[in-house]
């Protein structure tokens, strides 16, 4: 870790030459005081996204560190090399489809955490835009309600914020740690696995300003929400990775308790409503469950919620991501 750069700012690009500039100049117009690094990992793209990396590579040497795969390695390798990279006392991801657009995001939330050693992370609510960038007014990015974050709202399946919004003390220097969440990354969306990681260091705080961008592009696009093919069992399988290391490391109770409620819940997707699972496989994980009764009646009662609150926001025309 270098004790100069107070911001390591991890940024994936693939095929996203009509988005990249936009990203990249929403972390170059940042006001601050410290010095960060940007680290982009270029990951074969078919478009211009290369050349647009080596313009900016060459505009601002002092800021930018570029690597350029020789073929493509998916996402997941992808971020496993920019986080090999990352020297800095905080990081940040940027996948560069989305973008900033406050000018002062990095200043405060270095601030936040600079003035709070007991919080590991802080992240902000975020706008969601369609690929031309129109604000989405009836897609609900599913963020916590409350300022700190309690890892239990994950069984609701709220997160402490959007990928880009969120700058966290740099762990990926503890090796079993960040090996752990590459690993993991690989079966499901790592944004969750390292949420709940992160919960173990500290404390998560969510400020109230929207500062960033998510694009969500079904469609056409390179992003995650183009491309999402996960079937419960895959998130079964990410969960139950998970849960594993947690025990083994002895986490804190509530990200085991909720790493274990959240494997449960996959499986009981993969039971009822993927069929890919059998009922009696689902029945005999209920009953090794450390909390099973407890977990029966919370998953029941979480999913009449969520059932009630997707389809009341069908009728209304909401977009739940």
């Amino acid at each position: 870790m270098s004790d100069d750069i107070m911001v390591s700012i991890c940024c994936a690009t693939y095929n996203h030459e009509r988005y990249l500039r936009k990203a990249l100049n929403g972390v170059l117009a940042q006001k601050v005081d410290f010095r960060y690094q940007i680290i982009i990992c270029e990951d074969c793209s078919t478009d211009g996204s290369k050349q647009i990396v080596k313009e900016y590579e060459e505009r601002y040497p002092e800021k930018i560190v570029a690597i350029y795969q020789k073929q493509n390695k998916g996402p997941v390798q992808n971020f496993a090399d920019l986080y090999s990279y990352a020297n800095g006392k905080y990081v940040i991801t940027l996948e560069t489809d989305d973008y900033w657009v406050d000018d002062k995001k990095l200043a405060k939330q270095v601030e936040f955490l600079e003035n709070h050693p007991d919080y590991v992370a802080v992240s902000h609510r975020t706008f969601i835009v369609d690929e031309n960038g129109r604000c989405l007014k009836n897609v609900i990015y599913p963020e916590c309600k409350r300022q700190k974050f309690d890892v239990k709202e994950m069984m609701l399946w709220r997160t402490a914020g959007q990928v880009t919004t969120m700058l966290y003390r740099n762990f990926h220097q503890d090796k079993e740690t960040n090996d752990a969440l590459i690993r993991i990354s690989a079966l499901g969306p790592g944004d969750k696995a390292k949420e709940l990681l992160l919960s173990n260091r500290g404390k998560i705080f969510r400020m109230n300003e929207r500062m960033s961008c998510y694009r969500y592009v079904t469609k056409g696009g390179s992003g995650f929400s183009a491309n999402n093919k996960l079937k419960y069992y895959d998130y079964y399988r990410m969960f139950d990775q998970l849960y594993s290391f947690m025990l083994e490391r002895r986490y804190k109770p509530e990200c085991v308790e909720t790493t274990e409620y959240l494997r449960l819940e996959a499986l009981a997707a993969c039971t009822l409503l993927e069929h890919s699972v059998p009922i009696s496989c689902f029945a005999k994980e209920c009953f090794k469950c450390t909390h099973k009764a407890h977990f029966i009646v919370k998953l029941g009662v979480h999913s009449v919620l969520k059932l009630f609150s997707f389809f009341s926001k069908r009728i209304v025309g909401i977009t739940y991501i």
